[in-house]
């Protein structure tokens, strides 16, 4: 599913073509692709935005030296 969906994208050369592939990608594929991308963010990451979002009151972790 992932290699269609990525092999329909390379295929795009203008907006016409974007629209059209658009509309071939399913609910299904769209949540698939979503919850490989949440997988890949790190916990680092998380951590790191809730900081600098203020919704932490941790201080950030230094290296020991």
């Amino acid at each position: 599913m992932r290699a269609r969906i990525i092999a329909e994208l390379d295929d795009i050369q203008d907006r016409s073509d974007a629209s059209a592939a658009a509309k071939n990608i399913t609910l299904l594929d769209a949540l698939h692709l979503v919850a490989m991308s949440w997988k890949r963010v790190s916990e680092k990451t998380i951590e790191n935005c809730f900081r600098k979002g203020g919704f932490s009151k941790t201080k950030p972790e230094t290296p020991a030296s």
